[in-house]
């Protein structure tokens, strides 16, 4: 899949004006030759809806870069319900479907960094509300554009677009725990008295009680105390929560 770029307003207005197939030509083809193989006439097709498939995840792109989420709902049910007949075989087409998974995978990565730059960057609550609805309707809206196209195709997108969503709620929940805890790390009085506090702690208890709570290894607890351990006296709290947040969040306790 070509990278997906940033637009000028004039390129985007065409782009949504292609998604819903309007610039293509009908051919009234089978989607597989006598002998099994790709047609020339097939090939030149399949090439045709890539080109415009990707078009369509630029312009998903760009409404997700202004988290348009709203206009996102509209862009991809519209492209799906609007796909005339003689398209739909050629995107039900195994290896189409192959090729779309490949494509909603790479749209999912860059649209996730754009839509939650980071969990360090501080986020208006509204806009996590916002992120964290998208993310739990999307999968419904991909279920909704794909009626009455093959299972095979609903299958595939839903299984990247769930991926994504989960990514999503992710780094929502990560970045609020960010800001939750540079809440309490820039507070003097606070960190004075958590010292104090985290003096007095018996990580090995704790790790015994953890473990049964978690249902995790006490293995994976062992990982986590050398990294917690030097929260208190770091001279930049905010970023060494973060050094935590990172690798505790990537074993999925967090999402």
């Amino acid at each position: 899949m070509a990278p997906i770029r940033r637009k000028n307003s004039q390129e985007s207005s065409r782009s949504e004006s292609s998604s819903n197939g309007d610039s293509w030509h009908p051919i009234d083809i089978d989607t597989r030759s006598d002998n099994g193989g790709s047609s020339d006439l097939v090939s030149t097709a399949m090439a045709n809806f890539t080109t415009l498939y990707r078009t369509h995840c630029q312009v998903i792109y760009d409404l997700a870069e202004r988290q348009n989420f709203a206009g996102i709902s509209t862009v991809i049910k519209q492209f799906w319900q609007e796909l005339g007949p003689p398209y739909r075989g050629i995107a039900n087409h195994p290896e189409v479907i192959h090729n779309i998974g490949n494509d909603d995978t790479i749209l999912y990565d860059v649209s996730a960094v754009v839509i939650v730059p980071g969990f360090l960057t501080p986020l208006p609550l509204t806009t996590l509300q916002a992120i964290q609805d998208f993310a739990k309707q999307y999968d419904e809206w991909v279920v909704v554009s794909l009626y009455g196209h093959s299972q095979q195709l609903c299958s595939k997108k839903l299984e990247v677009a769930r991926t994504f969503t989960g990514i999503l709620a992710k780094l929502c929940s990560l970045n609020h725990l960010s800001q939750s805890a540079a809440s309490i790390v820039q507070n003097k009085d606070q960190t004075t008295q958590m010292v104090a506090d985290w003096d007095s702690i018996d990580f090995e208890s704790l790790r015994d009680q953890a473990a049964i709570i978690c249902q995790c290894g006490k293995t994976d607890l062992v990982q986590i105390k050398p990294l917690i351990n030097p929260l208190p006296s770091s001279g930049n709290r905010h970023k060494a929560i973060a050094a935590v947040i990172c690798p505790v969040g990537s074993m999925g306790w967090l999402g």
